[in-house]
């Protein structure tokens, strides 16, 4: 750690053999850590560790610190850095002044490094999105495998499965405020439908017998508010 000129002190990065230091972390920052940080340790498995601010030493030359970090290697209390053989996953949370490294010259580092996986977790107007990468071996490059906005499943470094919205409290605030909206939207959609049913019925009457039960039948499904989407009653 080094010293700043008000007497505080704070964490250092070592990059490209100069040390760089790490900016105050902001509060949105430290909620999305915080969150995701909980989220990946209730789904690892018991052979997976989950990390928070662990020096990682890549070389004489780069001791990074990710936000998280996924490792196989058990749980030690007296551990204060990894290798990055002993490591599955880095997870970078970006911050505007962290945005350039998180983006460019910490991935580089990390896929050199030869860590697998690599995610960036970016802010889209207060909602968390996941940029998930993994090393390409041949290059020794990171190639993007997708971009999630909404839900996160993916089957490596293990298997995943996640809401983003409770990642940041501003998203599941904004979620919660749209949902009686969407339920209203949805209930008015399916009674239009069901109008128009009755009224194609009464023109065509049984010229078009067929197509009409199809869409009643199609209308007893129960419809799911807010998703856009038409799912079969459960089977008694």
């Amino acid at each position: 750690m080094t010293a700043r000129p008000d007497g505080t002190r704070h964490h250092t990065e070592l990059i490209n053999g100069t040390l760089v230091p790490r900016p105050p972390q902001r509060s949105g920052h430290s909620r999305v850590v915080t969150a995701l940080t909980s989220a990946l340790m209730n789904q690892a498995p018991m052979s997976m560790e989950i990390e928070r601010d662990m020096t990682l030493r890549l070389d004489a030359r780069n001791h990074l610190v990710p936000d998280l970090l996924a490792t196989p290697l058990p749980y030690d209390a007296n551990r204060t850095w990894y290798a990055p053989a002993d490591v599955r996953l880095v997870v970078e949370v970006v911050s505007p002044d962290s945005a350039r490294r998180d983006r460019t010259v910490k991935p580089r580092a990390y896929a050199e490094a030869g860590i697998p996986h690599y995610w960036r977790v970016e802010d889209e107007e207060g909602a968390p999105v996941v940029h998930v990468h993994e090393l390409d071996a041949p290059t020794g490059t990171y190639a993007r495998v997708t971009l999630v906005r909404d839900s996160l499943t993916l089957p490596r470094p293990f298997p995943i499965s996640l809401d983003l919205a409770p990642l940041t409290p501003t998203a599941t605030r904004r979620t919660e405020a749209l949902a009686p909206h969407r339920t209203a939207h949805d209930t008015d959609s399916r009674r239009k439908l069901g109008e128009i049913v009755a009224d194609y019925e009464a023109e065509h009457g049984a010229l078009a017998r067929e197509t009409v039960e199809a869409a009643r039948a199609l209308l007893r499904h129960e419809h799911r508010p807010g998703t856009g989407r038409l799912t079969a009653p459960p089977t008694p």
